[in-house]
């Protein structure tokens, strides 16, 4: 069975600050892979198809 992680590196104004984004999607990162996770995902946009920006402070 494949497993797999998907992390939202949006990252808005009105939220967290992008180093501590950044910060938290590597530590997430590194657990998926201790975890022995077959796919790691870094989606700027979780609404499936999309690939437009957004507006949502996609992180760059």
């Amino acid at each position: 069975m494949e497993t797999a992680i998907r992390v939202d590196v949006r990252g808005p104004s009105f939220g967290a600050p992008r180093p501590e984004l950044y910060r938290a999607a590597l530590e997430t990162a590194q657990f998926a892979d201790e975890r022995a996770d077959d796919v790691i995902m870094l989606a700027h946009d979780m609404r499936a198809g999309r690939h437009a920006r957004s507006g949502e402070g996609q992180l760059t």
